[in-house]
């Protein structure tokens, strides 16, 4: 049976409670008769055997039902994460998903719903106070009295600091961390060739002698992150936008539609893959322009989409002639709540200026 810390807890101040009734004499006073004794340790249990019950009866349902939606969220992304490793083909990046699910299954394990049966710890310690109260009454040694005493305190202090560290793990997991990270690229490639650049502080600038298509960009991460992903966003002279996450590290599927429009193909996986890399360097390709209806850029499906109506969804951005990109962002954003439903956030941006 694996030990939990409320049962080394319990075992030290029992075995600290035999060693120091064995070397020394506990004698009873005036104040300490076998009437008032008794009833002191009856009122004792009483008092133990009511926290008990509301622990048992309110908390620990309460705190259950908290893990039971805490580990859903986690199987969502423990699913997702699965499902990239089947279907992606870079074995570059087995290492990363590997560690996500590692992290994943190890949070997982740790947030197992509480055993209502831990109660009997509690419960048992009202007994101990009861047996100290009866045979004080029929007088036995004070000591005994005063050991089976001692013995019920330790079981209701073992039983009280497993709850409280039980109550406190998905606090501690689920705290919104402390945001570390940066993001540096490391290269560039335009449409297959790699061009120098100019780094102004988080400002990146690049020059091409030809119309971008596709851009490739090596990115170091240094920091920790929870569930992070890579996120693009190609803003437009025309004041229009289009996002563009890292299938490599996004666990959501999503397409495109009106050539510059990203839609997310399920809203409950908005999340990520990275968990907490000291220094991870990857590279991050975009599409910018591919054809419509060809092997290049593939219908995903048609749907109706309620803000757009009934459209065809593309795999890849393919986005109007007459748009003219004016920056790309390149950001690194997080969930550091294990919620894939919820609002991500940004760890760190930077900021490309292509000109042609």
């Amino acid at each position: 049976m694996k030990l939990r810390l409320h049962h080394i807890l319990t075992l030290a101040l029992v075995f600290i409670m035999i060693v120091v009734l064995a070397l020394i004499e506990v004698e009873a006073t005036d104040l300490f008769r076998p009437d008032n004794w008794a009833a002191m340790s009856i009122g004792f249990g009483a008092s133990i055997l009511t926290l008990v019950g509301i622990i048992t009866s309110i908390l620990t349902s309460n705190e259950n039902n908290r893990r039971t939606e805490f580990i859903e969220n986690l199987n969502i992304v423990l699913k997702k994460i699965e499902d990239k490793i089947r279907i992606n083909p870079d074995r570059s990046l087995t290492e990363i998903y590997e560690n996500s699910k590692k992290t994943i299954k190890a949070l997982i394990d740790n947030m197992l719903p509480m055993k209502y049966s831990e109660g009997i710890t509690g419960i048992l310690s009202f007994y101990f106070f009861l047996v100290s109260a009866f045979i004080a009454v029929i007088g036995w040694k004070f000591k005994f009295v005063f050991g089976f005493f001692l013995f019920g305190i330790a079981l209701s202090v073992g039983y009280v600091a497993y709850c409280v560290i039980e109550f406190a793990k998905i606090d501690s997991s689920s705290s919104l961390p402390k945001k570390k990270g940066e993001l540096e690229l490391q290269a560039v490639k335009v449409n297959g060739r790699t061009l120098p650049f100019e780094t102004i502080g988080k400002e990146i600038f690049i020059s091409s002698s030809q119309r971008i298509e596709r851009i490739e960009f090596k990115v170091r991460f240094k920091g920790t992150v929870r569930n992070g992903f890579f996120h693009a966003i190609v803003r437009y002279t025309n004041g229009l936008a289009s996002h563009i996450p890292d299938s490599n590290t996004y666990l959501a599927n999503f397409g495109f539609v009106d050539d510059h429009i990203l839609t997310l193909l399920e809203k409950e996986a908005d999340t990520g893959v990275l968990q907490k890399s000291e220094q991870l360097d990857l590279s991050f390709d975009l599409i910018l322009r591919s054809s419509k209806g060809t092997e290049e850029n593939p219908l995903i499906l048609k749907a109706f989409i309620e803000r757009l109506g009934e459209k065809d969804i593309y795999k890849y951005l393919s986005i109007p002639d007459d748009f003219v990109v004016n920056v790309i962002e390149i950001r690194i954003y997080e969930d550091p709540f294990f919620k894939p439903t919820y609002k991500r956030r940004e760890i760190d941006c930077i900021t490309i200026h292509p000109t042609i």
